[in-house]
C-alpha cells in the first residue's frame, strides 16, 4: 500500500503474522498467544490465536479490513506492539529475556526494542519500534481530572498535546522516517490527546456523589469544550490505524452532547406520551376478573400515576403477591397491553431516526463540523444492535435505508447492507454448518463427543464473571425442566486461569451443571477463536451431527428459541 488514500485502504486479504520466540520454554506455562482482530466499523472484535510451537516458532492468520498497528498478546500480560497490512506477512523474532524484562518491569509500560522484523514490513515497524514513547502517568491525570475545571483541564491538556507534537518534529530532524510511519506516530499523537480530553468528561456524576463537597466535580461541560474536534483529520481513513482508534471512536460516538440529545428526545416522548384510555384495574372491573381483596388492593396502588411514600412501601411489601399476580394473570395483562397499551406506543423506527436526525444537527449547529467519515462510522457501529432489536424486517430496513443517505464511503454501505443480510437471511428456515478446519476444532469435537445426536446449548462461561453466573443461576429451573430430555442438552465450557478450582468446584455442585468442562487457557483460547468471540458469557448451538446452528445464541430468550430449533412436539 503506497499510502492510506489508497483505493485499497479497505482490503479483506487476511495477513500472516510468523516468528519466533528465541530461548522460549515450553515450561512458561503457555502455547499461545492472542491478536484481537478488531472491526470498529461495526463494534466488533474477537480473538485469532498465535500457535507457538515447542522450539518457540509461532504464527496465526488474522483477518483484515484496512492497515492495523495493534499488538500480540503473550501470556494474558505480555503486549508486543506491531503494523501489519491486508495481503501481507510480518515475521517477528523475538527475545525470551526480553519477555522477563517485561514481566519484572509490568508496572510501567515497557517499551520493546529488541524485536527483529523481517519481511516487506520490516522497516516500517523498526521506525515504530524505535520512536521513545513516553509513560503516561494515569494517577496525575486522574487527580486532575477531579481538581481542574474543564477550561483549566483542557489548556493543560493542550499544552502537553504541543509539548508532545514539538517532540515528535524534533526527532524528525535527527531521524527521518517514511510518510507512513510518520502519519501513524502523528495521528497517534492526536488521538491520545483527544482521547485524554474526552475521557475528562466520564463519570463526573459519580466522582461527584463520591466527592459531594468538590464543587469542580459539579461543573458542567461547556459546548465549546469539544472544538478540539476540529482539529482533527475527521476524513481522514490513516486514523483507524492507529491501536487508539477504538477507544476514541467509541468515546465520540457516545459524546456527551449526543448522549444528552438522546435522553432528551427519549424523556419528551416519555412525557408527551398519551395515557391508556382505561389503566389495568377499569380492564379487570370491564372484564368482570374476579379478584381476591388482597389482589384489588395490590392493583389500586399499583395502577396510580403518582404514589406515597406509605404507598411505596406497600407495594414494597407486597413483592411477593405482585410475581404472583404477573404470572397468575398474565394472559390477561397481556390481552390488556394489546388493546390500550400498544396502540399508543411510539414507532421505535422513527424514534431511532429522529434521534439520529438530532445528532445531525449537534455535528452541524453545535460541534461546528461537517459530515465525515468518523461520524458515518458512528453509524454502521449502531446496526448490529438496532437489527437484535428491530420489530421486523421491514422497520430495520427503513432505519438502515436513512441512515445509508447520510454516508458516502461505499465500503461503510456495502458493511451495512452485509450485516442487514447477516440478521435477516432470505430464508427463515436455520442452516447449519460445520465447523472450520481450526485447531479449536479437533478440542470442540472431543468436549462434545460424548453428546452426539443430541442439539447442543454451549455456555462459555468463568466463575469470574458475574453475568455469566447471574445467567447459570437464571437458568437453573429451566435445566431442570428439561433434565434428561432425550433431544437436547447443556453444555458448559471454561478455563483454568478463569474459574479457579476451589469457586468452580463449588459453582457446578451449587448449580447441578451435569456437562460442565474445565480446559486449558490455551485450548480455551482456540475456542474463542473458532466461535469469534471476545467476551463471556457466550452461547453457541450444535445440532446433532456436530454442525453449527447458531454461533451467538441468545440464551434470555431460550423458551422462544428452542420453538424454532426443536419442533413443537419435542
Amino acid at each position: 500500500m503506497p499510502n492510506y488514500n489508497a483505493s485499497t485502504f479497505f482490503n479483506e486479504e487476511p495477513a500472516r503474522l510468523i516468528g519466533c520466540i528465541k530461548g522460549y520454554d515450553p515450561r512458561a506455562g503457555f502455547s499461545t498467544g492472542i491478536v484481537y482482530a478488531q472491526n470498529e466499523l461495526t463494534n466488533e472484535d474477537f480473538p485469532i490465536v498465535i500457535s507457538i510451537e515447542p522450539d518457540g516458532r509461532f504464527e496465526a492468520e488474522i483477518p483484515m479490513i484496512m492497515p492495523k498497528y495493534t499488538w500480540a498478546l503473550f501470556n494474558e500480560r505480555v503486549m508486543v506492539p506491531f503494523y501489519i497490512e491486508p495481503g501481507q506477512t510480518l515475521c517477528m523474532i523475538l527475545d525470551w529475556d526480553e519477555f522477563l524484562t517485561y514481566d519484572r518491569r509490568r508496572n510501567i509500560r515497557y517499551q520493546f526494542n529488541q524485536i527483529e522484523f523481517r519481511g516487506s514490513l520490516a522497516s516500517i515497524n523498526q521506525e515504530l519500534m524505535n520512536y521513545p514513547t513516553s509513560q503516561f502517568n494515569y494517577a496525575e491525570y486522574d487527580k486532575k481530572r477531579k481538581t481542574m475545571a474543564p477550561e483549566d483541564f483542557k489548556a493543560d491538556q493542550l499544552a502537553s498535546y504541543q509539548k508532545n507534537l514539538a517532540r515528535f518534529e524534533n526527532y524528525l530532524k535527527k531521524q527521518p522516517l517514511s510518510v507512513k510511519a510518520q502519519t501513524l506516530l502523528r495521528n497517534r499523537i492526536m488521538l491520545k490527546n483527544a482521547n485524554n480530553l474526552f475521557n475528562y468528561t466520564l463519570n463526573r456524576d459519580h466522582f461527584a456523589q463520591q466527592d459531594s463537597t468538590n464543587e469542580i466535580l459539579k461543573m458542567p461541560i461547556p459546548e465549546n469544550y469539544y472544538d478540539f474536534l476540529k482539529s482533527l483529520p475527521l476524513n481522514d481513513p490513516s486514523l483507524l490505524v492507529c491501536s487508539e482508534f477504538s477507544e476514541f471512536i467509541n468515546r465520540f460516538e457516545f459524546c456527551e452532547l449526543f448522549n444528552k440529545a438522546q435522553s432528551k428526545y427519549y424523556q419528551n416522548s416519555v412525557e408527551n406520551r398519551k395515557k391508556p384510555e382505561k389503566n389495568l384495574l377499569q380492564y379487570f372491573n370491564e372484564e368482570k376478573i374476579t379478584l381476591s381483596e388482597d389482589e384489588r388492593n395490590f392493583l389500586t396502588i399499583a395502577v396510580k400515576d403518582q404514589l406515597t411514600d406509605e404507598e411505596r412501601s406497600q407495594l414494597e411489601q407486597m413483592k411477593a403477591l405482585s410475581e404472583t399476580f404477573n404470572q397468575k394473570y398474565k394472559d390477561q395483562i397481556q390481552e390488556y397491553a394489546e388493546k390500550y397499551v400498544s396502540p399508543l406506543q411510539p414507532d421505535q423506527t422513527q424514534m431511532q431516526i429522529d434521534v439520529w436526525k438530532s445528532k445531525d444537527s449537534i455535528l452541524v449547529n453545535t460541534l461546528g463540523l461537517k459530515p465525515n467519515l468518523m461520524y458515518e462510522i458512528t453509524k454502521t457501529r449502531s446496526l448490529e444492535f438496532t437489527f437484535n432489536n428491530a420489530e421486523s424486517k421491514e422497520k430495520a430496513s427503513v432505519y438502515w435505508e436513512f441512515l445509508k443517505q447520510g454516508i458516502k464511503s461505499p465500503y461503510l454501505t456495502t458493511t451495512g447492507d452485509a450485516l442487514f443480510n447477516k440478521n435477516f437471511p432470505t430464508s427463515e428456515k436455520i442452516a447449519a454448518h460445520p465447523l472450520p478446519d481450526e485447531p479449536g476444532t479437533e478440542v470442540f469435537k472431543k468436549i462434545i463427543a460424548p453428546h452426539k445426536g443430541k442439539v447442543l446449548f454451549v455456555d462459555f462461561w468463568a466463575t469470574t464473571c458475574g453475568p455469566c453466573l447471574g445467567s447459570i443461576q437464571n437458568m437453573k429451573e429451566t435445566r431442570e425442566k428439561y433434565v434428561d430430555n432425550p433431544d437436547f442438552d447443556f453444555v458448559f465450557i471454561t478455563d483454568e486461569r478463569s474459574s479457579p478450582e476451589k469457586s468452580y468446584t463449588n459453582f457446578i455442585k451449587e448449580q447441578e451443571l451435569k456437562n460442565s468442562y474445565r480446559i486449558s487457557n490455551d485450548e480455551f483460547n482456540m475456542l474463542r477463536q473458532l466461535f469469534r468471540f471476545n467476551g463471556i458469557p457466550h452461547y453457541v448451538v450444535i445440532d446433532q451431527k456436530g454442525d453449527v446452528i447458531d454461533d451467538n445464541f441468545r440464551m434470555h430468550n431460550f423458551e422462544q428459541e428452542l420453538k424454532k430449533i426443536l419442533p413443537s412436539d419435542k
